[in-house]
């Protein structure tokens, strides 16, 4: 078995071929299922905990502010991605090496 060259070189492709996902591992339906399965399982276990102690407007306060750290979490990982993306592309080319 053969292993990586060196990082940001590439690997063989008897290496690559190794570590592929079979085709079919995971169909529509079962990500549906499992997608089903989450809100069941999250509608049972943790939202009655949550209106319990904070009734729905705790709920829908703590709704909004997931919204509002989920977004900024994305925007800081645009903007984060950017800078690697290039410093990538720098190091990829032969000039860079």
């Amino acid at each position: 078995m053969s292993k990586a060259k060196n990082a940001g070189q590439g690997v063989d492709a008897d290496y690559m071929e190794h570590r592929s996902l079979k085709s079919g591992a995971a169909g529509w339906i079962l990500l549906a299922g499992l997608g089903v399965s989450y809100v069941i399982s999250g509608d049972f276990a943790g939202w009655n905990f949550g209106i319990e102690q904070g009734g729905w407007g705790g709920l829908l306060i703590a709704t909004i502010a997931m919204g509002l750290m989920y977004s900024c979490m994305v925007f800081g990982l645009a903007d984060y991605r950017a800078p690697c993306l290039r410093r990538a592309l720098v190091m990829a080319s032969p000039a860079g090496r």
